[in-house]
């Protein structure tokens, strides 16, 4: 008998306990027998188990026979999540240009603060084929574009931005003929949208959502989101957003948070409510993830745990609140909802939860182009030339090292995680923040996967539903 690596327990704040099968995603609840057996077997102390226990304990496939038995059933999950990331759009985020009219404080992209270039029509084009090449060679059905920056929408970058959405939208005509679908969503601080207005009406329909950063109050947002004179963008960003709201573009406001604002979440559903954005078909909802913080120092960065745990605190008696918010960046949270809402499903027939990688550049699903022809695959690692995977002009040229870098670094093949009660929650974490803090992305900064899941469980218990849509991912 072996028993499997895979599994925790969890208490719930009323007193019952659950095993959790992280590996074939089954949650089942316990009793004291449960407990007795397994550790009976972990101390080799075979003498007088109980077999009804047992047989329980084995359908579940907490018992195994063997450890060949356990690598089958991580074999059969892989397959199946390979499969279902075949059926998952290739993600492609466009940097137009490094320059930016906001200046955030904790921008992790200031080491380009200086580079002020923006994408010519020749490297549009190259973007454009790149792009297709790529969806091409991987068989995919489904893409999506990312127009991304520093800030793409800043009126001296008017032609290049008419030129860039034209080209997409010849792109998105040529999928459809070919049998494929693209779509197109944009990030953006908002401050100049307004000067954009006819140029957006235009394009409307080609758009299927931008994201808009607005932290929260005015206070916070200002503190943290300024204008390069050092006054505030908190009335420019939401007279962006209501620019797009009555073009009747599908908008997210977008939150980014961490220790020093985290208690806001009250606070923006009162605001939205009151500029009656929650009643305009267009808002989507307010999209709610964490400041990533890739350096060790920064002591206001929050766990997605401490997030959870915070989300419950504050949002238990607000159903609307619930409704509104979107936490669809937190990664680990993605599996871990996945496990839950496929608990009580047969098992052939559930769908895969599991990370093998920590994220969307590991599995070879993203790929990022620079303002100057690189190419890259993680969007936080834009312009850093060790992290480069080659370039898009005047050509497609993708290194086949460099790829490796990225697709050969999956949770099995990192000691400190292949062996971890939740490393198919986890994935093995991000590797550029392995590579940035620890020094190597083989080195991987842990997440709290485990704290995370107790936490979602606990907020499940107390009937708090925390709304997770990946805007990446989810078609």
């Amino acid at each position: 008998m072996y028993i499997s690596k895979y599994y925790l327990t969890h208490k719930y704040k009323s007193g019952q306990r659950v095993l959790v099968n992280t590996l074939t995603g089954t949650i089942d609840p316990i009793e004291e027998r449960h407990l007795k057996e397994l550790d009976s077997i972990e101390n080799n102390s075979f003498d007088g188990l109980d077999l009804n226990s047992l047989e329980e304990l084995k359908a579940k496939k907490y018992i195994l026979n063997s450890i060949e038995e356990e690598t089958r059933l991580i074999e059969y999950w892989r397959h199946r999540k390979d499969e279902e990331e075949r059926e998952e759009p290739l993600v492609f985020v466009v940097y137009l240009t490094y320059d930016c009219n906001v200046r955030c404080s904790y921008c992790c992209y200031n080491y380009l603060k200086n580079n002020k270039n923006v994408m010519n029509k020749d490297t549009i084009d190259a973007v454009i084929l790149a792009i297709s090449k790529i969806v091409k060679e991987s068989g995919r059905k489904r893409s999506k574009i990312c127009l991304f920056g520093g800030e793409p929408f800043i009126k001296e970058n008017y032609d290049i931005i008419e030129y860039f959405l034209e080209r997409v939208t010849l792109n998105m005509e040529m999928e459809k003929s070919e049998g494929r679908e693209c779509r197109l969503m944009i990030f953006s601080n908002g401050v100049e949208i307004p000067l954009f207005k006819k140029l957006l009406a235009k394009y409307s329909q080609y758009i299927e959502q931008i994201l808009v950063t607005l932290i929260g109050s005015k206070e916070s947002h200002d503190g943290l989101r300024k204008f390069p004179d050092g006054t505030g963008t908190f009335d420019a960003a939401v007279k962006g957003i209501e620019t797009l709201l009555d073009l009747n573009i599908k908008t997210w406001p977008v939150t980014n948070l961490d220790k020093s604002n985290v208690n806001l979440l009250p606070e923006i559903i009162k605001f939205v409510d009151k500029r009656g954005w929650t009643a305009k078909p267009s808002f989507a909802g307010y999209y709610a993830g964490r400041i990533k913080y890739y350096k060790p120092e920064n002591c206001n960065a929050i766990r997605e745990s401490q997030l959870i745990e915070e989300i419950t605190r504050s949002l238990k008696e607000d159903i609307h609140a619930q409704e509104v918010f979107n936490f669809g960046d937190m990664r680990v949270l993605r599996s871990i909802v996945k496990l839950c809402a496929e608990s009580g499903t047969e098992r052939r027939f559930a769908k895969p939860f599991h990370r093998f990688y920590g994220c969307l550049s590991g599995e070879l699903g993203q790929f990022s182009f620079s303002v100057n022809g690189e190419l890259y695959t993680c969007s936080g690692a834009m312009g850093i030339e060790k992290y480069r995977l080659g370039f898009f002009k005047p050509e497609l040229d993708i290194q086949d090292e460099s790829l490796k870098l990225w697709s050969n670094r999956d949770v099995l093949s990192l000691p400190k995680c292949r062996n971890c009660k939740v490393a198919f929650l986890c994935g093995g974490g991000c590797a550029y923040a392995a590579s940035e803090i620890n020094g190597s992305i083989h080195d991987p900064v842990c997440t709290d996967a485990e704290d995370i899941l107790h936490a979602y469980l606990d907020s499940q218990e107390a009937g708090v539903n925390i709304r997770y849509k990946d805007l990446l991912r989810q078609w």
